[in-house]
């Protein structure tokens, strides 16, 4: 992991001005965001699999597919992201859109600061893909027993933070390019009041990634679309009511800023 990263450890990659595209992957930017993500991840799953240290592995990983994004012409803006130099340990609630912010996060956090996410078990079960997610110890819960998905998810959070890992959750109940506020739930100003730490909201645009069908996963890459993440400041949790509000009306503000619709 880096060490004392400069004001401007989020360059070139990122906040930098959209780059133009290769002829082909200009005319073809699906399989060749695809083929290029799927050789980052490959290799880090590969690593991990000899044995290597996962965390490095891991940002390169996901650094690896920010810049397939950017090679096909995406622009990938962060805001500020600053807040772990100083906010940490922390749950961090954002809105989810794609499959895109599981794997990008970690090279806009992990250089600062320890994270890890609360995601979906069948996550764990995607060939290559979950070799690194894995190693890097996440709050893995299924949808068919929600006592004990909350109970799973309550005690290693605890553990997680103990160790000053900050957690990332997604509280809607599936991706959604409409952020509606009625299912966007509490989950996470519940989880920062609980361990008395903050709440950081989370804003993101990453429709750059569309839904397929029937695969979900492998949808159409749309370069025109800006990839933003926008990280409010830190929320004081103990008002589980005003936290949540608070970070609603931080997301839904941005999205409106950039044209996306809310409910």
């Amino acid at each position: 992991m880096q060490e004392s990263p400069s004001a401007d450890w989020l360059d070139p990659v990122f906040n930098s001005p959209r780059e133009k595209p290769g002829f082909f992957s200009g005319l073809f930017p699906s399989p060749f965001f695809y083929a290029r993500a799927f050789r980052a991840v490959n290799h880090a799953a590969k690593e991990i699999d000899r044995g290597h240290g996962c965390t490095e592995l891991y940002i390169q990983s996901s650094l690896g597919v920010a810049r397939a994004a950017q090679s096909v012409g995406a622009r990938l803006i962060v805001e500020n992201a600053g807040v772990f130099k100083t906010s940490v340990p922390c749950i961090i609630a954002g809105n989810h859109m794609s499959s895109l912010e599981t794997m990008v996060l970690e090279s806009i956090i992990m250089p600062v600061a320890p994270m890890t996410l609360i995601a979906k078990a069948s996550l764990a079960k995607y060939p290559v893909f979950s070799t690194p997610l894995k190693a890097c110890d996440p709050i893995l819960v299924g949808r068919e027993n929600p006592r004990e998905d909350l109970k799973l998810m309550l005690e290693q959070t605890h553990e997680r933070i103990g160790r000053g890992i900050s957690i990332v959750v997604f509280p809607q109940t599936t991706r959604s390019f409409v952020f509606n506020p009625a299912h966007f739930n509490s989950i996470g100003a519940k989880l920062a009041k609980r361990e008395k730490v903050p709440l950081v909201p989370l804003a993101l645009r990453t429709d750059f990634w569309s839904c397929g069908w029937p695969l979900k996963d492998l949808g159409r890459i749309r370069p025109g679309i800006d990839i933003r993440f926008r990280f409010g400041e830190p929320l004081d949790a103990s008002d589980e009511k005003d936290a949540q509000k608070k970070t609603v009306d931080f997301i839904a503000g941005a999205l409106r800023e950039w044209g996306v619709p809310v409910a």
